[in-house]
Order: C-alpha cells, then structure tokens, then sequence
C-alpha cells in the first residue's frame, strides 16, 4: 500500500496519542508525518509543499489559531 495515495498528516497535541496513531496506521501500510505542535506541523506542509490523502486534526488544542 505505499504510494502518494496513502500519505496521513496528523496532529494532536498529545504526544502519546499521536505516537499510538502513528504506529497503527504505519501498521496499517500508511505514511505518516505526524507532529505534536500545530504550528510545526503548518510550517512543514507550507515548507515542503506536501500532499496528504487524510489529515487527521486535533482541534482541541493550543495555538489552535492555525486554523
């Protein structure tokens, strides 16, 4: 399943979530960037000019501004 097609961005503030998250879709045969800080996660897409199949939000969070 590794193709462009299959690329997840994700984030949420806590670290423990997210690495769980991670493992499984990694798992799962899925890419993953995943970032703990929102604004990170904003300056790399904008930065790398990524693409994602699915981004996956914690909107529950600090700095949530970057909305």
């Amino acid at each position: 399943m590794k193709n462009d097609n299959n690329k997840i961005l994700l984030v949420d503030n806590e670290a423990d979530i997210a690495l769980a998250f991670k493992i499984g879709l990694e798992d799962s045969g899925f890419t993953v960037d995943a970032f703990n800080d929102p604004l990170s996660a904003l300056e790399s897409f904008k930065e790398e000019k990524k693409s994602y199949a699915l981004a996956l939000l914690d909107v529950n969070m600090p700095k949530k501004e970057w909305l």
